[in-house]
């Protein structure tokens, strides 16, 4: 009988292991897109990033979205443009592996079609449900920027969550 209870407890237990670990997994649903254009940050920061095409990423934290959603931007200096979303999935506050990818347009797409170049990766981990997720582009010199589609992609274990294409044009 001692045997049988000793059985028991260690069945138990192997089993409140099983659901705990499970429970710990992180499982991401999806990504809903919350706003897309110009944006504000309140505070900016250049970090260098050899896996970066430019050498270097922005942090930027503070971020606000723009009062009306658009996916055409008159290119001018200093400027942010991009999206802002939710990553959908289980438990909430669990950091999961995300991939923020950008397609600039190409210098040499005379018709601005939307061939792009290289595409800029950046990895990180993100929470699922945190507030202030977003992908975007800086533009310091529009003189020296690209007009053309602008790729914004976020990926999650080789799937793409959203894709957002924005136009950017001279004025």
């Amino acid at each position: 009988m001692a045997i049988r209870a000793i059985v028991f407890a260690v069945l138990s237990l192997t089993l409140l292991a099983g659901q705990s670990a499970q429970a710990q997994q992180a499982t991401v649903t999806g990504a809903t897109m919350l706003w897309y254009g110009i944006y504000t940050v309140r505070q900016a920061k250049q970090i260098k990033d050899p896996n970066s095409a430019s050498g270097v990423r922005w942090e930027s934290s503070g971020i606000v979205g723009p009062d009306t959603n658009s996916d055409r931007i008159a290119l001018r200096d200093n400027i942010r443009f991009g999206f802002g979303y939710n990553l959908l999935g289980r438990p909430r506050g669990k950091v999961v592996p995300v991939v923020h990818v950008t397609y600039l347009p190409s210098a040499d797409d005379a018709n601005n079609a939307g061939k792009n170049t290289r595409p800029d990766r950046t990895n990180y981990d993100l929470a699922i449900g945190q507030d202030g997720l977003f992908i975007g582009r800086k533009i310091e010199n529009a003189a020296a920027s690209p007009t053309g589609i602008y790729k914004f992609q976020v990926w999650h274990n080789n799937r793409i969550l959203l894709e957002k294409l924005i136009a950017v044009y001279r004025p």
